[in-house]
């Protein structure tokens, strides 16, 4: 009976050391990357209410890069609510890449708006 005291108490130190974790993913939740990249994916899914942008999120933030180098951070977020408003656009970008390659014909209705001055 004395040699089975040393199997338990060996056991007993191992669920002393034991430490619980938390499965709440959202309690340490960091974002990584470039900031600015991470703001512009988030505006353009709230923008045309997207949940899941069409193809890979790194082809989504290489895209984002490459829009972000072509057009100006302000021209780009200009590009993007014009789109969100405008009823042919609107429905066709799902993606940074088709705002990338259509950014340049929806800056065009940039220019066709008119241009609002106040008169004083």
């Amino acid at each position: 009976e004395p040699e089975s005291e040393p199997k338990l108490e060996p056991q007993l130190k191992l669920k002393e050391n034991i430490k619980i974790i938390s499965k709440d993913i959202t309690a340490g939740a960091v974002e990584y990357g470039n900031q600015e990249i991470n703001r512009f994916l988030d505006l353009i899914k709230n923008s045309f209410h997207l949940q899941v942008l069409d193809d890979t999120i790194q082809t989504n933030r290489r895209y984002c890069y490459l829009a972000l180098k072509k057009f100006s951070a302000p021209h780009l977020e200009s590009i993007i609510a014009v789109a969100a408003q405008d009823e042919f656009w609107k429905t066709k970008i799902t993606s940074f890449k088709d705002l990338y390659y259509k950014g340049v014909k929806i800056a065009s209705k940039i220019k066709e708006l008119p241009v609002i001055t106040k008169i004083s």
